[in-house]
């Protein structure tokens, strides 16, 4: 399969002052879906875009900071976590505090990333992009605007 056969889509995530991107690379009939949550994760990635020139599939990933955390700033403090334990509210909360970048504001913002992603899934499984809210905003995605859409 040839990289013509292979579209990119990338959705930006505004995190306080952060951009977090989610490229996702999918061929036409996707039967496999892979996802590298860890920027600093890069021979996975590789490995996930050398897949789909031989394989159907779909492989997402992640691009932040070059660190397994996330790293963001809110309210002039840092805030970091794991983004393999962003999917539960005791994983969310946990990683916080292990960071030292608990507070209500930094959990109701990773309370919202995981549907960011399951949205930009959404968008490309139903190849929805220019109908959704997402392919007419301009600019990257801010978290507030997302919990109102939830």
């Amino acid at each position: 399969m040839d990289q013509k056969n292979i579209s990119t889509t990338e959705f930006p995530l505004r995190l306080g002052t952060s951009i977090v991107k989610l490229h996702i690379l999918s061929t036409r009939y996707p039967k496999i879906n892979l996802i590298n949550l860890h920027s600093d994760e890069t021979t996975s990635i590789k490995v996930g875009k050398a897949f789909l020139q031989n394989h159907q599939g779909t492989f997402s990933y992640l691009s932040h900071n070059p660190t397994r955390n996330i790293i963001f700033h809110l309210n002039h403090q840092e805030v970091s976590f794991d983004p393999n334990r962003m999917f539960s509210k005791s994983g969310i909360t946990g990683t916080l505090e292990e960071t030292n970048s608990f507070s209500k504001e930094a959990l109701k913002i990773n309370l919202g990333f995981p549907f960011f992603l399951i949205i930009g899934f959404l968008v490309l499984l139903k190849k929805l992009k220019k109908e959704s809210i997402i392919g007419k905003l301009n600019g990257p995605i801010n978290m507030s605007l997302l919990r109102l859409m939830i």
